[in-house]
């Protein structure tokens, strides 16, 4: 209804044209269009261009014709009625002969209708890849943002905003009564896919998907067989088989278990990804998916060491004195409170709205972890959390480089008080290798998560690279961190009892981390040390509240580490059975021994898999940690 599209005045359609002047000559790969969109092919009043040219030029006022194209119709197709298809995105491929330009131009040149008027709504460039990325295995694999598109949707609500949201929710990839997946209209199941378009060309190497988790047995709406595929350009032909692939029926468990899918390491890097429905686990008419996370193996600057701190930091804009900058990096818990110890932006001046951090000297950092603004929930359509955020950095404070994008998740207004009991979620984003020291880094807010006028941040904090490590320990203490759970019983039952000086011993004040009931199963503990460190045991007390068949105490766990904090990047160290406490007396402290070859690092997690009994709740009394 705001008619955000450049349309041409009555009349004047004919030859019409857009100049695109970028900062310096680009070669590029690829020029995507999204037609005019308004009126249907249907109605003889579509605006949407038909046939268009391409050209280019080095001084602004000679044009050379590249190349012409045909456009489709976009026949009006909106995410928000039937059949819940977006306006399409049409790639026009731009020859590999083609010379680097500095202007570029789109000339309209025929018309599906006779309306008087035509345009365009958005206009998007893909420059020639210089370095795709690692082929190889680097430092670590991470989540990387993408815009889905889906041939199919049941409805609005039903559709593909749902598949990367909510990551930090242990029950998000579960079914739920918000109907939180993408699902595909009666009898239109076989043959629909998902296409991913990435931020930029990247080689991936997994995706995580989690299957739709409706309905159990002869009426489950799960995907069996589905292809991957790829494309350099976007354009509907030109994609290629990557992997197929059976997803298993996750017959509505709770939790609903991650799928992944490895891609060749001979496959190229690509922008654009495709999930094929092949086949399915049943004749239910409907199928889908819950949850989609694209993986790509980045070169991190190096492994996350201590934390630095930044000597100032300033923002473009503030909502108020009491709501600005000074926020970022206090003590205080990074879930929003009644104090509004955050930094908010003014109304309407979110869009590009950034903060600036000044250190006493250039640092090569590893990551940056920012905690989103947290104020509101998803559901109630007023967050007010960032999505697409960039990282910049400077030496002179002045001319600024992009370092990385990235996209954060809506922390969903989560409060370590209140259910289902997690904190704000700490967001890492890394950094990557090619990055120089700087003196100056920038965050910038790019896109959001609802039309909401404010958006912020409520906390951010800066991890160095790590220095003189060592390979082993020739003694160890115990290591202090900070604990947060993937879900918590109560406030009271969480994880800030874990380093407590109480007696191991389960008591009356019920000083545990405890999951609640029937979330036990791959339930997990992160434990962010201090600084990067070896570590050489994990001493876990198990949670010695029943005996026998009603015992609430783990047998098998997962000890992992991540060198970057990143939820993608962690790896196993150790598995290892507790033995079960029955309620003893005195609670028996049990050693975890971690290998030698597991390497030094900041981020470690201790993972739930199998229990001692089948009560419905599950935990710990006590963790340390000790290394060098």
């Amino acid at each position: 209804m705001e008619h955000l599209d450049w349309l041409t005045p009555s009349n004047q359609k004919q030859g019409a044209y857009v100049t695109l002047t970028l900062a310096s000559a680009q070669k590029l790969s690829t020029i995507n269009l999204w037609n005019q969109n308004e009126y249907t092919l249907a109605t003889g009043h579509s605006r949407d261009a038909k046939n268009i040219d391409v050209l280019y030029s080095t001084d602004g006022s000679s044009f050379t014709e590249l190349t012409g194209h045909i456009m489709g119709d976009s026949n009006a197709a909106k995410t928000a009625s039937s059949p819940y298809n977006g306006n399409p995105i049409q790639p026009v491929p731009i020859p590999g002969s083609t010379p680097a330009a500095r202007y570029w131009r789109v000339r309209l040149d025929s018309f599906y209708s006779t309306n008087a008027y035509s345009g365009l709504m958005k206009v998007e460039m893909n420059g020639c890849v210089q370095t795709a990325g690692p082929t190889t295995s680097t430092t670590t694999s991470v989540p990387v943002p993408y815009k889905a598109i889906p041939n199919v949707c049941h409805s609005s609500s039903r559709c593909v905003a749902n598949l990367d949201a909510n990551i930090y929710d242990t029950t998000g990839q579960d079914f739920n009564v918000k109907h939180l997946d993408w699902l595909t209209p009666c009898n239109q199941k076989i043959d629909s896919h998902l296409t991913f378009m990435l931020d930029t060309t990247q080689k991936v190497d997994s995706f995580d998907i989690w299957n739709q988790n409706e309905y159990s047995g002869s009426n489950t709406r799960d995907v069996a067989n589905i292809d991957i595929e790829y494309s350099t350009t976007g354009a509907d032909y030109s994609y290629v088989k990557a992997k197929s692939h059976t997803l298993s029926d996750s017959n509505q468990a709770r939790p609903n278990p991650k799928q992944t899918v490895a891609i060749p390491d001979s496959i190229p890097s690509a922008k654009f990804w495709r999930v094929k429905m092949k086949t399915f686990h049943s004749t239910n008419c409907h199928a889908g998916l819950m949850k989609v996370l694209i993986n790509s193996k980045q070169d991190s600057a190096c492994s996350a060491g201590t934390s630095i701190n930044y000597q100032s930091v300033a923002a473009n804009a503030c909502y108020s004195t009491s709501r600005c900058v000074a926020n970022l990096n206090s003590e205080q818990s990074p879930d929003f409170n009644v104090q509004h110890l955050d930094w908010l932006t003014p109304s309407n001046q979110k869009q590009g709205a950034y903060v600036t951090f000044t250190f006493a000297s250039a640092q090569k950092l590893s990551t940056i972890n920012l905690w989103n603004q947290n104020e509101y929930t998803l559901a109630t359509g007023h967050s007010r959390d960032a999505k697409n955020i960039a990282v910049l950095y400077s030496n002179d404070g002045s001319t600024f480089t992009e370092a990385t994008g990235h996209t954060l998740h809506d922390s969903n207004g989560y409060r370590a008080t209140a259910s289902p009991f997690q904190a704000n979620p700490r967001q890492p984003v890394p950094i990557p290798g090619s990055t120089p020291a700087a003196k100056y880094w920038r965050v910038r807010l790019d896109s959001f998560y609802s039309t909401n006028a404010y958006s912020g941040l409520m906390k951010v904090s800066f991890d160095g690279c790590a220095s003189n490590v060592p390979s082993s320990c020739s003694s160890s203490s115990t290591l202090p961190y900070t604990a947060s759970a993937s879900v918590c019983h109560s406030s009271s039952r969480c994880v800030a009892n874990l380093q407590s000086t109480q007696s191991p011993n389960f008591n009356q004040e019920h000083l545990d981390w405890l999951t609640p009931c029937n979330q036990k199963e791959n339930q997990y503990l992160n434990l962010m040390l201090a600084t990067t460190k070896k570590v050489t045991s994990f001493q876990i007390w198990n949670q010695n509240e029943y005996s026998g068949s009603n015992s609430r105490d783990v047998a098998n766990i997962d000890i992992e580490y991540s060198t970057t904090g990143a939820e993608s990047s962690y790896v196993s160290a150790k598995t290892h059975t507790l033995s079960n406490s029955n309620a003893a007396d005195s609670n028996p402290e049990q050693t975890v021994s971690i290998p030698s070859s597991v390497p030094a690092a900041k981020y470690w997690r201790i993972k739930l898999l199998t229990f001692h009994s089948t009560n419905c709740h599950a935990g710990l009394m006590k963790v340390e940690v000790k290394g060098c």
